[in-house]
């Protein structure tokens, strides 16, 4: 108990291909319906007592927007977009938060503890051909105690568990031809490509306009745009 306890940080990358276009794919990234129970298998993480991913909701879809990826056990993940790169990556750091009332997790696999902590993760998107991409899935993560070569390799076989389950939902669901487009999302990245394509305004000038990125159910995001 003299000992300090140092802090040991890992990656854990996990790659899966998927039938499916980089679109389909990026539908199912950004945004992550609600899991059923059917879609999941037997897996190490839950066998030890790691929360099981649920869903994950987006409110802007861009750098700097919020992603809340929540877990089972009330574990909910602030993710802060950092890159956003329609149909290729998506970035983001994570901040963990637990939801009163729901049990306590054991010490030693609560995210954002002690012992255990989720810092970061990464989606990329690599196109193999026409009809295929390879799906990368990034996460670094910390573990602090005093025997980490132990507890590092068990953090990082607990997390290629986890990113393996997500990456086959996700290429479950990209290859189902049933799914319908996500609008929203589709909308944004087609914004996105007309903002980048247009031609180059005159140096040392100040512009502002204004970008629709979509006219969805309810409501029209409208975004201000500034060039120096």
């Amino acid at each position: 108990r003299r000992l300090e306890s140092p802090d040991r940080f890992a990656e854990s990358v996990t790659t899966i291909e998927i039938a499916a276009s980089p679109a389909r794919v990026w539908d199912e990234i950004a945004e992550v319906d609600t899991i059923r129970a059917e879609e999941r298998g037997r897996a190490l993480y839950t066998s030890i007592g790691f929360p099981p991913p649920l869903a994950a909701t987006l409110d802007l879809p861009q750098e700097g927007g919020i992603r809340r990826a929540s877990f089972g056990g009330g574990v909910l993940f602030t993710e802060t977009i950092t890159e956003w790169e329609p149909e290729q990556r998506i970035a983001f750091e994570i901040d963990p938060s637990f939801a009163e009332g729901e049990p306590a997790l054991d010490p030693h696999v609560r995210i954002g503890g002690r012992y255990f902590d989720v810092l970061s993760g990464a989606y990329v998107i690599e196109p193999i051909d026409a009809a295929r991409v390879r799906l990368v899935l990034t996460s670094r993560h910390r573990v602090s105690t005093r025997f980490n070569v132990y507890a590092g390799w068990w953090s990082e076989r607990v997390m290629q568990s986890v990113q393996r389950e997500i990456l086959a939902v996700i290429k479950a669901r990209a290859e189902d031809a049933t799914r319908a487009p996500k609008a929203r999302l589709r909308a944004a990245t087609a914004a996105r490509g007309l903002r980048e394509s247009a031609e180059p305004r005159v140096a040392n000038s100040f512009e502002t306009g204004f970008s629709v990125v979509g006219d969805f159910p309810g409501r029209t995001d409208v975004y201000a745009d500034s060039v120096v």
